[in-house]
């Protein structure tokens, strides 16, 4: 018990174990023994004002469920499940007899209790207390809902009175704080300790804060909440303060705003995006916004991005890394329209640098394997959009460069090396189609098939057994670029496309181990290939 409100202590001067110690707060059991060493942490975090601290246990205060609750003149121990008299006595050391509701009742409520003293003189340490409890806040935990009941004291007999709850109801520190100097959202008349609605259930369009001055004086403490809170009525809170504060919002960095548009949180980008758009009414523009704003996903701010490329054309032709950020992030919702303005700008950049920016962005960038499949489907989109419209660049990029990006450790940048590889005539040099037509991932197999399909008629005559290995792979993009091969063989070299018939035929006579490669071979075999297997002669066919 002592050793861990010294690891506490330890804490508070060392900033390496402060995380290991927050972990291990979040996750400790509410345990006899153990709950002693958390009453005094609480204490401690209490009269040092040690935010962290007293927001980690505000939440778990909030969530944790009583081991013992009171019943008539018993308690019931939910870990045995029974009811036992409160006279009977228990060891200090066993754990099933600790926390009980009314010691947590009595903690909720002394966390409000706290905050509202020190809100009364007026210590600014208030906003930071508050705002760690808010962080913590999470409404999947305890969501918005409503209660029917009837009242029987009308007058008029029964009547339904319904009540309405917003999420969070029940965690009365987190209520106090958003709503206690309000009248929309109230403590209830049967249980203090839970919110409702006073009347029908309406999000807040005023500010109902308790200590308002407070907020107002730090500013970046509402922003900082805005940017790590998990709960929609705390980001709305943190929006609320910060629109009162307009000289903080005007001379928020640009850097700040591209953090909130990442957010996956639609307060905080629509707050972004009141803030740009002041900006740019001031006459404040500044391009490394318009990257974030297409990336962010959100349709307010992918039309904001385009009309402000539409009207200034110049913020992206004339940065070649702002251009190479725009085509990296390239999405579904942005690609379309990417193209087309490409189609009109793209002669006016100099291209060799968009490219070389777009290859170097893609090499430092940080790629996470759970984005892995998003992230390839970008760097297909990505390697259109310069093929087709930077294909001069394309062409003047040194190969060696394709090369060193395609010896990432991840997939996405080296299938952008070889997309880009494949209209080049050099592209094969750099390349092992052989080795990517084993692989085991299916968009460098397609890539490695895109490739050979783009070669000359003289490389394809080189590989003939590798363009009949594409054309039974069990990836059907390979299928149809090898299609695009076998093709122009069969136009350009009639003997070599008899010998690709000789590979292909006997797979029509093995098990398909894959749908639809049967059925594409046989497609190929009427199409581009109908001529040589006839030339095959009857014996062979039949």
């Amino acid at each position: 018990r002592a050793a861990l409100v010294c690891r506490y202590l330890y804490s508070q001067h060392n900033p390496e174990t402060r995380p290991l110690f927050l972990a291990v707060l979040e996750r400790i059991p509410f345990q006899h023994q153990l709950f002693r060493s958390i009453r005094q942490i609480y204490k401690a975090a209490e009269a040092s004002d040690d935010a962290d601290v007293f927001g980690a246990l505000s939440n778990r205060i909030d969530l944790e469920r009583p081991a013992i609750r009171a019943s008539y003149g018993s308690y019931y121990v939910r870990a045995i499940g029974k009811y036992v008299s409160i006279d009977d006595r228990y060891s200090d050391d066993d754990p099933n007899f600790a926390w009980s509701d009314r010691t947590r009742d009595y903690f909720r409520r002394r966390v409000w209790r706290h905050l509202r003293r020190i809100g009364q003189i007026n210590d600014q340490a208030y906003v930071h207390l508050a705002a760690s409890c808010l962080e913590h806040a999470d409404e999947t935990s305890d969501p918005a809902g409503s209660d029917t009941r009837w009242d029987w004291n009308a007058g008029q007999g029964a009547q339904t009175i319904v009540t309405h709850f917003p999420a969070m109801s029940r965690r009365y520190a987190v209520q106090s704080i958003l709503y206690r100097a309000g009248s929309r959202v109230t403590a209830s008349s049967r249980n203090a300790l839970r919110w409702h609605y006073a009347g029908e259930s309406i999000d807040a369009s005023a500010r109902e804060e308790p200590f308002p001055h407070l907020w107002d004086a730090a500013p970046d403490v509402a922003l900082s909440l805005l940017g790590k809170a998990k709960s929609d009525q705390v980001q709305q809170f943190a929006v609320r303060i910060l629109r009162d504060n307009q000289d903080y919002c005007r001379n928020l960095a640009t850097s700040v705003l591209i953090g909130l548009l990442s957010s996956a949180r639609r307060a905080a980008v629509g707050f972004a995006l009141e803030v740009i758009r002041k900006h740019l009414a001031d006459g404040r523009i500044d391009g490394e916004v318009v990257p974030a704003l297409f990336e962010s996903g959100n349709a307010d701010a992918v039309e904001l991005a385009q009309t402000l490329l539409n009207t200034m054309p110049a913020i992206a032709t004339a940065d070649p890394a702002l251009a190479a950020q725009l085509i990296i992030g390239v999405s579904d919702q942005t690609q379309d329209w990417l193209s087309e303005f490409w189609r009109q700008h793209a002669p006016s950049t100099n291209q060799l640098d968009v490219v070389t920016a777009a290859v170097e962005r893609a090499g430092n960038a940080v790629w996470l394997i759970e984005n892995v499949a998003s992230d390839k489907s970008r760097m297909r989109m990505a390697a259109q959009l310069l093929s087709e419209r930077f294909a001069e660049g394309v062409r003047g990029l040194q190969l060696s460069q394709l090369v060193t990006l395609s010896q990432s450790p991840h997939a996405p940048p080296t299938l952008l090396s070889i997309l880009l590889a494949a209209p080049r005539p050099d592209g094969l040099t750099a390349f092992d189609p052989a080795a990517l037509a084993q692989s085991d991932d299916e968009d460098l197999q397609a890539a490695g098939a895109e490739l050979l399909a783009n070669t000359s008629i003289e490389e394809l005559r080189k590989h003939e057994a590798l363009v009949a290995a594409f054309l039974v792979s069990p990836v059907d993009r390979a299928r149809e670029a090898s299609r695009r091969a076998a093709t122009i063989i069969a136009e350009d070299d009639p003997e070599a496309a008899r010998r690709l018939t000789l590979h292909l035929l006997p797979t029509l006579y093995r098990a398909e181990e894959h749908d639809g490669v049967r059925n594409d071979l046989v497609a190929t075999m009427q199409g581009p290939l109908l001529l040589p297997v006839i030339e095959q002669g009857p014996e062979l066919v039949w």
